[in-house]
């Protein structure tokens, strides 16, 4: 869509296109802390559109997965993570094959995210401990990916904060896999399924404070813990 300074309420909003079906559709319902973002600019169809066609691919574009990175004007290398909430064009506007819009969006955490992933990565036998810089100013939460080759019976592996003192304990059932807790959507996950694993973990999810972080791995419990070949760390910068 062709972004313009326009800042002014639609005056006429005669065709509204809510999406349904994701958390916080009724008054932001269901997202804890929500704000709502409203960008506005002008729709023109693409050479060979109708202005119709036009609106209905931005609005396909704009339904696209759930949460989103949303950019605004001026800021390139920090994002707001966000989802829509309400498409509106005005009809009977002055514009000369455009239509104006308003796209409302919920934005569940009130802080903004670095663009560029970062990234530690620790081979267990080596070393049981990595620095994870977060150069932030806002602690943020990061995902963990264990490559896990044998895990015996009763087998744990605790990934703790040194910095923070915080830590969660992951009791793994089967090996082979690459075990993934991503703290940001509090999910537990490994290669070959997408069935939720929370079950199988005690403790906090990961979080990085700013600064550097010294993440510590350790293993026990049965065979005397799960044999990791490979652990790496990834999250993003937060800033308020």
């Amino acid at each position: 869509p062709n972004v313009t300074e326009l800042d002014r309420p639609l005056p006429v909003r005669e065709r509204s296109y809510p999406v349904p079906g994701r958390p916080g559709r009724a008054a932001l319902g269901g997202i804890a802390d929500a704000r709502t973002v409203t960008v506005r600019g002008v729709c023109k169809p693409a050479p060979g559109q109708t202005l119709q066609q036009g609106m209905d691919a931005m609005t396909a574009q704009l339904d696209e997965g759930e949460f989103g990175a949303l950019y605004l004007r001026g800021v390139t290398s920090r994002y707001l993570r966000a989802e829509v909430l309400d498409i509106r064009f005005e009809e009977g506007g002055d514009l000369v094959g455009g239509v104006r819009y308003e796209v409302v969006f919920a934005v569940p955490s009130p802080f903004w995210y670095g663009d560029a992933e970062s990234s530690a990565t620790l081979i267990l036998g080596v070393g049981n401990a990595v620095t994870a810089t977060n150069s932030g100013d806002r602690p943020t939460r990061a995902r963990v990916e264990l490559t896990i080759s044998a895990a015996p019976a009763d087998s744990w592996v605790k990934v703790q904060n040194l910095t923070t003192g915080k830590s969660f304990t992951l009791y793994p059932d089967a090996a082979i896999y690459i075990w993934t807790v991503d703290a940001e959507s509090e999910t537990i996950t490994r290669t070959g399924t997408t069935a939720d694993q929370t079950a199988r973990i005690r403790g906090v999810w990961l979080e990085l404070a700013p600064g550097a972080n010294l993440i510590e791995i350790t293993v026990g419990g049965g065979g005397g813990g799960p044999t990791i070949t490979l652990a790496r760390i990834y999250w993003r910068y937060r800033y308020r």
